[in-house]
């Protein structure tokens, strides 16, 4: 074969493909250090790609092409425990599942080893005790609840422990679960976009509920049980949110005067004609609208129709600051918080 055909089928190829392809800045630091002393001749263009390929493999021995993405097994173990899946955590480190199911074979991971080996009748026991305390858990929150007590249990085995233990109240949520087609909702990535808003349905006796949710991970940022629904406590309870994950790139929430300092915070540290605090009606504010539902179900329903039923009986008065006061220095605003910090760690389950 003559040089110019060789140099033009098979050399240049070979050399542009690893100077702009695989390895663009270690070939041209060793394009940088021949080029002082050698003319590029058609012997030059032939040692520079060994010595090329001695470069990129001397770090990979026996090994070409481009370097292996590190995954640690605990990163995955850890993942996996948290409830994510193969493919999500592929897409996390922008790799093939196949990639992950390497890694985990690497480590010796197994999906199947991670989740609890407990009976039938201790997960029944385990489901009813929560059943207690949230009659309006479904199976997604069951699991969540059973997580955070330390028990990884498969979807279907809580969802035949919820039937074997509530068979009617079972039937009773699937009958009242009407799914609404919305639009599609997306953000480009965590922080970008944090939903605020408040909640009244506790209002009458005084009670308020402070929540803010990240828009992509739906994440519950903050949800704090309050007495008063001023500008002061909006913006504390965002403060300590932003302390703990960081600083949002925008929020967006109703035109209530009570968000009026986050606004503020939020154009100080952003600047000025950005959208950095983002306002409309609440009925639109999707991410935040949709975690309310939770924490009504979850957690205010239980104290909603408790304090009607003692008004009821004569035993509450909404109208008397005595037992106003009462109610909020009683133990209900700490059994409101520690509902709320057990649902937080839970977040919400659907779009």
């Amino acid at each position: 074969m003559k040089w110019s055909v060789y140099r033009e089928t098979v050399v240049f190829p070979k050399i542009v493909t690893r100077i702009y392809v695989i390895e663009p800045i270690r070939c041209w630091n060793v394009w940088e250090n021949f080029l002082p002393y050698q003319a590029p001749t058609p012997v030059w263009l032939l040692t520079f790609l060994k010595v090329v390929e001695e470069r990129l493999s001397s770090d990979r021995p026996g090994r070409v092409g481009r370097p292996a993405v590190e995954i640690p097994g605990e990163a995955i173990e850890g993942y996996l425990m948290y409830g994510l899946h193969v493919k999500d955590i592929a897409a996390l480190y922008g790799v093939s599942r196949w990639t992950v199911h390497r890694r985990m074979q690497q480590c010796g991971l197994k999906v199947s080893e991670l989740y609890s080996g407990i009976d039938n009748t201790e997960l029944d026991r385990l489901v009813m005790e929560i059943q207690r305390e949230h009659p309006q858990c479904g199976y997604r929150m069951m699991r969540a609840f059973l997580q955070a007590s330390g028990h990884l249990i498969q979807f279907f085995r809580v969802r035949e422990s919820l039937h074997r233990v509530d068979p009617e109240g079972t039937q009773l949520r699937a009958l009242a679960n009407r799914t609404l087609h919305r639009r599609q909702y997306s953000v480009p990535g965590p922080n970008c976009m944090w939903h605020i808003d408040g909640n009244h349905k506790l209002i009458r006796w005084r009670f308020v509920i402070h929540g803010g949710i990240d828009g992509f991970s739906r994440l519950v940022v903050y949800l704090n049980a309050a007495t008063n629904n001023n500008a002061t406590t909006v913006l504390d309870a965002f403060l300590g949110a932003v302390s703990q994950y960081g600083l949002p790139s925008r929020v967006r929430s109703d035109k209530g005067g009570e968000n009026i300092e986050v606004a503020q915070f939020m154009v100080q540290n952003h600047g000025e004609n950005r959208n950095s605090h983002i306002t409309g009606r609440s009925v639109h504010n999707q991410r935040i609208e949709r975690l309310w539902r939770d924490v009504y179900t979850q957690v205010l329903d239980l104290f909603h129709t408790l304090f009607y039923h003692l008004e009821m009986t004569g035993l509450l008065n909404p109208d008397d600051e005595i037992h106003i006061f009462l109610l909020c220095i009683g133990p209900f605003p700490s059994s409101y918080n520690i509902s709320l910090t057990l649902l937080k760690k839970h977040g919400t389950f659907t779009d």
